[in-house]
């Protein structure tokens, strides 16, 4: 959903001097920077980079001597005016270094093993070689990587119908502790050790019966993520279980953190990609660091690799703030949940008008309908049924239907403090009235 965002940008005029100013910006966390270029850009001005950008809510409880300031920037922002800029202040010239990332992403794609019916079961390979490689290589300097898992004991329950971690032939320990573990059993996330032994890269007779099963049923599914670090499980342990319950900014009761789901995978960690103290919250503890983590994408048919790039943090030392989930953090769930809504708006509307729309393709109405709906949120519209209409109405009057109303009624309604439920009555008789076929002069 779109909010005020307030930070700091860096622009650069056509005649080359150089400027910051606060900004407060009505959009998606993800459309921000194109929201803010686009406003600056006809002024004369590129935008540098930015700093210091935090939803306007979290900034006006943390940064107090700016509230008057702040305040009227983000008073002024709304679905009509999405830009306001505070003071320009001219800044010394230069540009700073590229935004740093301290993890690598990447996609592994691998041939899937062969057909092996007519192999004695003895002699099959029990995971495509170049998978093997990526989850359980070892370094070239000689210092033993060790491979964990951290799987859903749901999830994996889903796939065989069974609960069997409390029957395996690997290490393993519940992520919760006491009471919880017991009550949980079924349910908990759990951390498996899943370093081969000796001897077992090239004999596969050595390899554990829990991970030939593992990569003959489960791979593909989801059902968990790998860690890559020498650390012991001990260790290994200590660290990820405190991020299962986090505390949520600005609420007294933690969150759930569900932190092995794929959704953090494809969405969270590169997110947090930039974000230096993230990384070193999540990936490094007391003397060790986590590798990489790695996940089943694609159905099994790619493997994603997040790697740490320690050197870019050894160099630093940088103190620790006690971690809690923020907007920052939920930005891209909200985004991904945003965008299956619109999906599902945009299906609903090409069944709704099959003969109107036949020429559209979802992905078609998906674009047309993006920013109204977004607007329309903004304008404190929620209720699926009301944004439909909405919706609707965009593409058959234009995205900015509510704007066409000579007398701007529409657009006062939608502006009003009435309830949402009676917004819409408002506007429904307004646009029958607007419909309606005039009467002729006599």
């Amino acid at each position: 959903m779109r909010t005020a965002w307030i930070g700091v940008c860096h622009l650069r005029q056509t005649d080359g001097g150089e400027y910051r100013c606060q900004f407060a910006v009505w959009a998606h966390y993800e459309s921000l920077r194109a929201t803010l270029e686009a406003h600056v850009t006809p002024r004369g001005y590129a935008l540098i980079w930015l700093e210091d950008v935090l939803p306007a809510a979290h900034h006006l409880s943390h940064q107090t001597s700016q509230h008057p300031q702040v305040g009227a920037l983000v008073q002024a922002v709304h679905p009509g005016n999405t830009v306001e800029l505070g003071p320009m202040q001219a800044t010394a010239r230069g540009t700073p270094a590229a935004e740093e990332s301290y993890l690598t992403i990447e996609d592994h794609a691998f041939a899937p093993l062969p057909d092996q019916t007519g192999i004695p079961f003895w002699d099959r390979d029990w995971i495509a070689p170049e998978l093997k490689e990526i989850v359980f290589g070892q370094p070239e300097d000689g210092t033993k990587m060790c491979t964990y898992l951290i799987v859903d004991a749901t999830l994996r329950k889903t796939v065989i119908g069974t609960f069997d971690l409390d029957n395996v032939d690997v290490p393993v320990q519940c992520l919760f502790k006491g009471a919880a573990a017991e009550e949980l059993k079924e349910s908990a996330p759990y951390l498996i050790d899943m370093t081969l032994p000796d001897g077992a890269w090239d004999d596969g007779g050595l390899v554990p019966a829990f991970h030939k099963s593992f990569f003959a049923k489960h791979w593909g599914h989801n059902t968990g993520i790998f860690i890559r670090t020498t650390a012991r499980m001990s260790e290994v342990w200590g660290h990820f279980r405190k991020f299962t319950l986090v505390p949520r900014e600005g609420q007294q009761t933690p969150v759930f953190v569900r932190f092995w789901d794929e959704q953090y995978m494809r969405l969270y960690f590169p997110h947090i990609a930039s974000h230096r103290e993230r990384v070193e919250r999540w990936f490094m503890r007391n003397g060790f660091y986590v590798h990489a983590l790695l996940a089943d994408q694609d159905s099994g048919k790619t493997v994603r690799e997040i790697v740490l790039q320690h050197a870019l943090l050894r160099a630093k030392n940088t103190p620790l703030k006690p971690f809690e989930i923020t907007e920052y953090d939920l930005a891209p769930f909200s985004k991904e949940r945003e965008r299956k809504d619109l999906w599902t708006l945009a299906e609903a509307l090409k069944k709704g008008f099959p003969k109107d729309l036949k020429s559209y393709s979802e992905e078609t109405i998906l674009a047309l309908i993006e920013d109204p709906v977004n607007r329309m949120v903004g304008y404190g519209f929620r209720q699926q049924k009301h944004l439909y209409i909405l919706a609707a109405w965009s593409l058959f009057f234009g995205q900015s239907f509510e704007q066409k109303d000579p007398s701007g009624r529409l657009s006062d309604i939608c502006k009003s403090p009435l309830s949402e439920i009676d917004k819409m009555s408002a506007l429904k008789a307004r646009m029958e009235h607007l419909s309606a076929p005039k009467k002729a002069a006599s």
